[in-house]
């Protein structure tokens, strides 16, 4: 909002005098002009004129007027028309900086006031969350996104993207739906990733001249749902004061198009609740029946299913509060829904035959409980609901078992706590019994050579046949990675990439902190 008093200000600093004013405190809204014109309500407007087109117009005395004095010579002392509450700029000089900045200003809150009707439109009229990316994409004419909490893409601005060489993720290959690794990546390695986790505020970075970004966490009743960036493909324009004053606005109207459509989703829980309680019954589950009542609510049971237990700190907050937190994570975990039972949330989740969860999906789960603060315990994949007893007694001793100690992350799955387990027991054995000789034989090599093979390894077997991604996680050319890999087939000499043996290495390497 723009003040009397610094509109005052900005006239005093240009050595203009003022002859009278209005209330200094008045706080005025740029909205519709005779020359240039302000509106805080329906009693008050400001008008800048000019002295010689004083005469042929008429104001009522509830208008301020600033008056630049065009004329030669000095004005009359009285101006009648004007009912007294006037400024005028009794000297011929061009105007000061400050006052170009001024009109400025007015010009972007009368932008700003104009799209936020609009926004309001669009709310109202289930205009959906694309038509508002790409309004506000519009009146900054920069790149726009939303992504959730797991940083993937919620929508984005299609009109405006990024250029190669300005924004930083201008590649096509990475600005596709979905999980955006190479997006993941930029803030690990440059140690944007926790800020970003726990911002609840705009802020914006730069990392080298040409790249720069800004974001705005989405909050919808206290709670971070979202993000809001803007790519900037003119980093060589100083703009952070401009854009962080305006994205809060927007992020304010994005979180009521986000809160509208959950409550759908809130409806939907109640049901969601009585046909968990079906399966947990003692009764026969008929599985195709469960299937057909979710499909009438949007839900696509599969054949694949994991059961997620968040850690009940969650019931400590109120109960709006817990399931906007549920419906966020939820969000993230494709494919899912939650139940609250006996003062525990669950999800629940379902994947084709063939499609196991990945890596890259976990990682992003992981980060989205992070962002809300809590710590979630999952299943291996299990296909019978009458196994559904076993797998919540397994998430609850992870979770038992995880918060009596240090975590280091936030999301566990049952095989590490079995894994972990097994090791604990192992190296109150002799540990060399259970060690990998090929890993031991790698290990070797990097030690004399000062080579990074063992860490080469770990990488592959992460990211299998994603060779762009392992290159971009070592900071290695493709060459050089082939070259690696040539040399750890003939040191190791086993199969690294056979299940069985994969297991062994990874064992390992557990076993040594590796």
């Amino acid at each position: 909002m723009i003040s009397w008093k610094k509109v005052l200000q900005c006239f005093e600093e240009a050595d203009y005098h003022l002859l009278n004013t209005s209330n200094l405190y008045q706080e005025y809204w740029y909205l519709r002009t005779l020359y240039r014109g302000l509106r805080a309500d329906d009693d008050t407007v400001l008008y800048v004129i000019r002295l010689s087109d004083v005469p042929y117009v008429s104001f009522a005395e509830n208008i301020a007027v600033i008056v630049i004095n065009d004329t030669e010579g000095q004005p009359d002392s009285e101006q009648p028309s004007m009912k007294g509450n006037a400024i005028l700029l009794n000297e011929q000089k061009e105007l000061s900086k400050g006052f170009l900045n001024l009109e400025a200003e007015f010009h972007n809150q009368f932008k700003i006031g104009y799209i936020m009707q609009k926004l309001l439109d669009v709310v109202a009229s289930d205009g959906g969350i694309q038509l508002m990316i790409e309004m506000i994409s519009d009146f900054f004419k920069e790149p726009i996104a939303l992504l959730d909490t797991a940083f993937r893409f919620i929508a984005r601005s299609e009109t405006y993207k990024p250029i190669s060489g300005k924004s930083i993720f201008s590649d096509d290959a990475h600005y596709g739906e979905g999980y955006n690794k190479s997006m993941l990546e930029y803030f690990k390695k440059n140690g944007l990733l926790e800020a970003m986790l726990h911002a609840n505020a705009p802020f914006y970075f730069k990392v080298k001249e040409e790249e720069i970004a800004y974001y705005m966490p989405v909050i919808v009743n206290k709670i971070k749902v979202a993000y809001l960036i803007i790519y900037s493909n003119q980093p060589e324009y100083d703009r952070k004061d401009y854009y962080l004053e305006f994205l809060p606005l927007f992020s304010q109207m994005i979180s009521i198009e986000l809160a509208k459509r959950n409550f759908y989703l809130f409806n939907k829980g109640t049901y969601y609740n009585y046909i968990f309680s079906l399966i947990l019954s003692d009764a026969k589950v008929d599985v195709e029946d469960v299937r057909m009542r979710l499909n009438i609510y949007g839900y696509d049971l599969r054949y694949n299913l994991y059961l997620l237990e968040v850690d009940s700190n969650i019931e400590e907050i109120k109960s709006l509060h817990k399931d906007k937190i549920a419906e966020s994570i939820r969000n993230t975990f494709r494919n899912s829904f939650y139940v609250f039972k006996e003062d525990r949330v669950f999800f629940l989740i379902s994947r084709h035959k063939d499609e196991l969860l990945t890596f890259d999906e976990m990682e992003g789960w992981n980060m989205s409980l992070e962002s809300q603060n809590l710590i979630g315990a999952m299943t291996g994949p299990f296909t019978d609901f009458a196994d559904i007893h076993k797998h919540m007694k397994e998430v609850r001793m992870v979770l038992d078992a995880v918060l009596q100690t240090d975590n280091q992350k936030n999301l566990y799955t049952f095989e590490e706590y079995q894994t972990k387990s097994m090791i604990s027991y192992l190296k109150q054995e002799d540990i060399s019994l259970f060690l990998y000789k090929p890993v031991l034989d790698l290990i070797a090599y990097d030690e004399r050579h000062g080579t990074e093979l063992v860490e080469t390894l770990k990488e592959y077997l992460k990211y299998p046949k994603e060779i762009a991604l392992i290159c971009d996680a070592l900071c290695i050319h493709k060459n050089t990675l082939y070259k690696r890999l040539d040399r750890i087939d003939s040191i190791m000499n086993c199969d690294y990439r056979n299940g069985t043996e994969i297991m062994k290495i990874e064992l390992t390497l557990e076993m040594l902190g590796k």
